[in-house]
């Protein structure tokens, strides 16, 4: 039987939709980070319908946020090559991965895809590594921001984004003399 390292971190985050479950393991071995899924089979017993989806770039924390619906799954890696988050979506039938990733968006700087919800027409990730300029010129504020785009027919985001939420400037100030 598979026998799992041990600082595989398995559950990091979880998602379930309709008889499937994901789970982030962003710290297996050399913190390339994984995602594993489940589907309920008809019996009403639990399978383990793909082997964990890894990435390549070590450290990159893939599943560390981690989300699902009816067709798709979205796993987040933020800390890519020069602490670019990405999201990278996985189409999904019965339980079944069925096509290979695909990039939905990243963010430079950011840690992007530290958390993802979705839902059949829209996808909200978060960056709380983001920054914006500070009004009073002293430099980038590590803000955060949630990202919220729309989907389109085969679960990639669309440009340009319907949203960006970040705290107001008073607040990055009040943030930043803490």
């Amino acid at each position: 039987p598979y026998s799992p390292p041990d600082d595989l971190r398995l559950g990091f985050d979880v998602a379930i939709a309709q008889g499937v479950v994901l789970a982030g393991a962003p710290e297996t071995t050399g913190r390339l980070g994984a995602a594993y899924l489940w589907h309920k089979h008809s019996s009403g017993m639990w399978r383990q319908r793909i082997s964990p989806v890894r990435t390549s770039e070590a450290g990159s924390f893939y599943g560390h946020g981690v989300s699902l619906n009816a067709t798709h799954f979205y796993v987040g890696s933020p800390n890519t090559s020069n602490a670019t988050g990405e999201v990278s979506g996985h189409v999904i039938s019965n339980g079944n991965e069925v096509a290979n990733a695909f990039g939905v968006f990243s963010v430079e700087g950011g840690l992007l895809g530290s958390r993802i919800a979705v839902s059949d027409a829209l996808i909200a990730v978060s960056a709380p590594g983001y920054s914006l300029y500070s009004s009073n010129g002293v430099g980038m504020t590590p803000t955060g921001a949630v990202f919220v785009r729309g989907l389109d027919g085969s679960g990639k985001a669309t440009t340009p984004a319907p949203a960006t939420f970040t705290p107001s400037a008073s607040d990055a100030e009040r943030y930043v003399a803490r």
